[in-house]
């Protein structure tokens, strides 16, 4: 097997996608709760157990993407030669440049989780293993002494991050978020004994 994803692979991340977009469509169309995991299955030609082969709930496939991401995030650690926050910092600007490229599907993830404690719980849950990941990074590179550090930047970082997209989405994405994100990480690091 080489590098590239193969056939099934890619299949399946269009499976995942096409259902995502599906869904996301038919709830702002008709609201989150108007709309079953069935209606969406339907929608997107698959049958409803296909549906719940990639997704436990309807408020999972709202993040649809996020297991992929998370993915290719714990494969991305693992590069050799760039620091842990250099890694962090390239990963969530990539994710920055997917949601400009298709900031519909962004824009409509964050009005249902604003808006829907099961979508809310998602989001959260995400974000608690990117939290987690970096911890496990972090301490496997071993720049910092203590673990209490450790768990200090990496909730940081994440925080950092979130808190970057709240005032790029309160702009109307008009402020540039990766210049913000990049000063709160160095601003983050520079607080650490990371060198």
């Amino acid at each position: 097997m080489g590098s590239m994803p193969g056939l099934r692979e890619r299949k399946k991340h269009e499976t995942r996608y096409t259902l995502m977009v599906t869904a996301l469509r038919l709830f702002s169309e008709r609201g989150y709760d108007h709309v079953t995991c069935e209606d969406i299955a339907e929608a997107a030609n698959v049958s409803p157990r296909t549906f719940f082969r990639y997704f436990d709930t309807k408020a999972d496939v709202v993040m649809g993407f996020a297991p992929i991401r998370m993915e290719a995030f714990q494969d991305g650690l693992r590069a050799p030669g760039r620091t842990v926050v250099e890694l962090v910092l390239e990963h969530l600007e990539g994710l920055v440049d997917e949601w400009n490229g298709d900031p519909e599907v962004f824009q409509t993830q964050a009005d249902l989780a604003d808006r829907n404690s099961a979508v809310a719980a998602v989001r959260v849950r995400v974000f608690d293993r990117y939290r987690e990941t970096v911890v496990t990074a972090l301490h496997a590179e071993g720049r910092l002494e203590s673990a209490f550090e450790v768990e200090l930047l990496a909730a940081y970082l994440v925080d950092a991050f979130l808190a970057s997209v709240r005032v790029w989405r309160d702009s109307g994405a008009r402020a540039d978020l990766k210049a913000m994100f990049t000063e709160a990480v160095s601003r983050a690091v520079a607080q650490f004994d990371y060198a």
